[in-house]
């Protein structure tokens, strides 16, 4: 049977990843669900490093026989304020993001999701707006099928079943 979890460890520390997944492995856990933010591989505007422990972390994880789907998400602080993408820039530097992302780990990670419950305003900042994220989703889709064509990308993932910001999105495109 299928069996996924959040796991909130894919960039911490490795050993305390390796005893989370040998737990997960343990408790029949198909596939982890986590994040790999923005902020945390763009520290300086344009320059995308991906820190040695987050490649470790999905290394072990697949050696543990578990599937990893990573959200793509959050802001940063080289655009937009640290808001919520709503900028061509925005949308250019979170594709690009996106791209390096997948990209890197092209034949390790298949599965991936444009934000985190971009309904909520603690995840969407300043608020949510269906239609900047329906834009969004547009551009980090393109980018990461570039980078990947056989990735599958999540998107519309909400804080329950919003169909009202649901429908918005799909009506912006």
């Amino acid at each position: 049977s299928f069996f996924a979890m959040q796991s909130h460890t894919l960039q911490g520390d490795t050993t305390r990843h390796s005893r989370t997944m040998d737990l997960m492995q343990q408790a029949g856990v198909k596939m982890i669900r986590d994040e790999m933010y923005w902020s945390n591989v763009e520290k300086e505007k344009g320059v995308i490093v991906i820190p040695d422990n987050y490649k470790q972390n999905v290394d072990i994880t697949l050696a543990h026989g578990i599937d990893v789907l990573v959200i793509l998400d959050y802001g940063n602080k080289f655009y937009d304020n640290g808001f919520s993408p709503n900028t061509p820039e925005g949308r250019a530097g979170f594709a690009n993001y996106c791209y390096t992302i997948v990209s890197t780990f092209r034949g390790k990670i298949k599965y991936y999701e444009i934000w985190n419950e971009p309904n909520y305003a603690g995840f969407w900042k300043p608020k949510p707006n269906p239609s900047d994220y329906a834009l969004l989703i547009q551009e980090a889709y393109n980018a990461s099928k570039s980078a990947d064509s056989e990735c599958v990308i999540l998107g519309g993932v909400t804080s329950g079943v919003d169909i009202d910001y649901l429908d918005k999105v799909f009506a912006a495109g």
